[in-house]
């Protein structure tokens, strides 16, 4: 099954997420990322994405629109493997990326009919073979159900990067579970996902570089499961990270960022003890610089030199300043 929603539309049918995932129905949706009201806004971050992280679905990030027609095809097969069964979210910048064209190649429907077979092992609804769904579950089985949830989300990965990898030799592509841009020897590197902030921290790495700052971008391109091997792998060596998040956790410790917690989560998890400052930008589409991207990468080499971290979180862009 396929369908596609975003912003308000998501939150609507907020409950129905637990329960496709609860169900293990192997659903592909795509939700291009948009900003919640009030006030109302019909531009781009991912607000609405990360009120879902926690629903129990695979969440995969695109940053081109090649990408999210790639990443669609592979969630069929990661969505219907009998070791996964659960429902495959592809999410991408809204209105930048939902609102504008930009060339894809469509790859012949008999090479992606063969890369996706159905599984027809699955439960399904069948009048010959009748069963029950949606039950009501008492208190001595609601724990493990949701447990096997868990568990098939976290064991998901190795069958998700096992599609990748099968995607890549058949269509020559080269994705992973995340993206490293000029990684191994950074000294600073930005944590980013989608297209519009992952590609202007590209482009001020290699302004940084010209300037003497060895700069490095990492792409979160796999949300859920959080590739926290891959993550620690990638920046163990620097002296210091910031990850950009384009959404906002009010009560939060640090006042909202998602990915800032998962990416220290990460660390910790790992006994590493590394540098990591929470920076937000880009809410409701608000213009995302490559001079601001750069900035930070000189903020960060401050940083390290002095050896003094903020402790909050950086809300970049803000009209006047911080408020």
């Amino acid at each position: 099954m396929f369908t596609a929603t975003s912003a308000q539309g998501l939150e609507f049918m907020h409950e129905v997420l637990y329960i496709a995932s609860g169900l293990r129905l192997p659903i592909v949706m795509a939700v291009p990322g948009r900003a919640l009201s009030a006030p109302i806004s019909i531009h781009g971050d991912y607000q609405d994405i990360m009120s879902a992280r926690d629903a129990g679905w695979i969440m995969l990030i695109a940053s081109s629109a090649q990408e999210v027609y790639d990443s669609i095809i592979m969630a069929y097969r990661i969505a219907e493997d009998s070791r996964v069964l659960l429902p495959v979210m592809v999410s991408y910048d809204g209105f930048l990326m939902s609102h504008t064209t930009e060339p894809v190649e469509i790859y012949h429907e008999d090479y992606v009919r063969k890369f996706t077979p159905r599984n027809l092992n699955r439960h399904r609804l069948d009048p010959r073979k009748p069963i029950t769904i949606g039950v009501i579950a008492s208190p001595d089985w609601y724990y493990e159900i949701k447990y096997q949830v868990l568990n098939a989300l976290k064991e998901s990965k190795s069958i998700i990067k096992e599609v990748h990898n099968n995607f890549n030799k058949t269509f020559g592509t080269n994705y992973d579970v995340v993206e490293r841009y000029m990684i191994d020897d950074a000294d600073y590197v930005l944590i980013t996902y989608g297209g519009a902030s992952s590609g202007n921290a590209k482009e001020a790495a290699i302004r940084a570089r010209e300037k003497g700052l060895r700069a490095g971008v990492l792409r979160i391109r796999l949300f859920r499961p959080f590739p926290t091997d891959e993550v620690v792998n990638a920046i163990k060596d620097a002296k210091a990270v910031a990850v950009i998040d384009r959404a906002l956790s009010p009560g939060n410790t640090y006042e909202g960022p998602p990915v800032f917690n998962d990416v220290v989560s990460a660390l910790y998890s790992r006994g590493i003890d590394k540098p990591v400052v929470s920076v937000v930008h880009g809410i409701s589409q608000r213009t995302m610089l490559v001079d601001d991207f750069y900035n930070l990468y000189k903020t960060l080499d401050e940083y390290a030199r002095t050896g003094e971290y903020p402790r909050k979180t950086i809300f970049m862009g803000l009209r006047g300043g911080e408020a």
